[in-house]
């Protein structure tokens, strides 16, 4: 899903969506609503600075502490996969969290 934007829809671009045979959607332009690719980088965003805010972290860590809580998110379970990680429904191999 993109924005509509110029440079998304090019014919380059739609190439390589053919080839993977990706399904190109586009939402309105300044409706994130409509776009689940922006809520989940908002709430990626907010779960970063609320760990960086509860651990003291110094701003210089901000990477670190993003790839962390992707990490995270994609070892827990979603209702909407059938409550399976994004790692399992994508591999098919349950991962491991154990310590």
């Amino acid at each position: 899903m993109s924005d509509n934007a110029k440079a998304q829809n090019d014919h380059k671009t739609k190439d390589v969506c053919r080839m993977y045979k990706v399904k190109h959607v586009t939402s309105e332009p300044h409706h994130q609503q409509q776009n689940y690719a922006e809520n989940c980088i908002g709430t990626l965003k907010d779960m970063t600075n609320t760990v960086m805010d509860r651990t003291g972290c110094p701003a210089s860590l901000w990477l670190l502490c993003l790839l962390y809580c992707c990490a995270i998110l994609y070892s827990v379970a979603h209702e909407k996969l059938h409550w399976r990680t994004p790692l399992e429904a994508l591999t098919g191999q349950t991962p491991d969290i154990s310590a």
